[in-house]
């Protein structure tokens, strides 16, 4: 059973990762993952959707989407209740839909929305630099065409 004792304590050690950020180090990303994945099942359990992992692509995505839904969610919620970590809870948000994006197919709806989502977030979050940056890793990651990253270009503005 869910206790608000373990979501506080899996919320934080995520947050705890975040104010640190090391984006570059291997083991930074796992433990985000790791805190992600707790949190997910935590809220599976606490919603009544315990969820088994297939192992497909399907289910891959179906996870992706549930951890950026579950960290809009969050943020939402900070922002709601004027907390400090708003700012930290939307670059979750932002490095969820960067996953997210990253498993979908490019230049499909969903990835464009996904690709939205990571600047969107990125600005919420305060930093117009950081937006940029991850402006930066998506073109290096994919090919985006001029019309969309102009668009995505004008909401860092």
């Amino acid at each position: 059973m869910i206790t608000l004792d373990k979501l506080q304590e899996e919320t934080e050690k995520l947050l705890a990762l975040l104010k640190d950020r090391q984006p570059y180090l291997m083991i930074w990303n796992i433990f985000v993952r790791e805190r992600l994945i707790n949190l997910h099942a935590l809220a599976s359990e606490a919603l009544g959707k315990a969820r088994t992992s297939r192992g497909d692509h399907t289910s891959k995505l179906d996870d992706l989407n549930h951890e950026v839904t579950l960290a809009i969610h969050l943020a939402e919620g900070l922002k709601s209740d004027k907390s400090t970590y708003t700012r930290t809870a939307y670059e979750l948000v932002s490095l969820a839909e960067l996953r997210l994006a990253s498993e979908l197919e490019c230049g499909g709806v969903e990835w464009i929305v996904a690709c939205r989502g990571v600047i969107l977030a990125a600005v919420q979050s305060g930093s117009r630099v950081r937006a940029r940056s991850r402006l930066e890793e998506l073109k290096a990651e994919f090919p985006i065409s001029p019309k969309l990253l102009g668009e995505l270009d004008a909401l860092i503005k």
